[in-house]
């Protein structure tokens, strides 16, 4: 069998650049947060044993600690086949927070996408 291929698509969220009104505060984040530890999902044996490629999409904030939190579903092709090894990786991530006036703060709905492929 060939070597998987395992690719994650950094998909940020319809917010990815904070709209501010600087009339009405000078409060913005001016960093967003990026991942520092990405642990890669494995691929599940039902999904190799029959060469079924896809990928799942989530939602999730981050915490001006770095950590995943409120980490949910929101499509998966096919269907729950690769739900529980990507929700088990990305889980495990952490990142460089978000900063708004020098502090960690927390980022809500980040867009990941991670994909299972077979190699060709």
């Amino acid at each position: 069998m060939k070597l998987l291929i395992i690719i994650f698509v950094v998909i940020l969220s319809s917010c990815a650049t904070p709209h501010t009104d600087l009339t009405k505060s000078k409060r913005l984040i001016s960093k967003e947060a990026i991942p520092l530890k990405v642990v890669e999902p494995r691929f599940p044996m039902q999904a190799a044993i029959n060469s079924i490629s896809g990928y799942v999409r989530f939602l999730f904030d981050v915490s001006p600690a770095g950590a995943v939190e409120n980490l949910r579903i929101v499509e998966s092709v096919p269907e729950g086949m690769f739900d529980a090894a990507a929700t088990y990786a990305i889980s495990r991530w952490t990142f460089k927070p978000a900063v708004k006036n020098g502090h960690p703060v927390k980022q809500t709905d980040m867009v990941y996408t991670l994909e299972f492929k077979i190699g060709e």
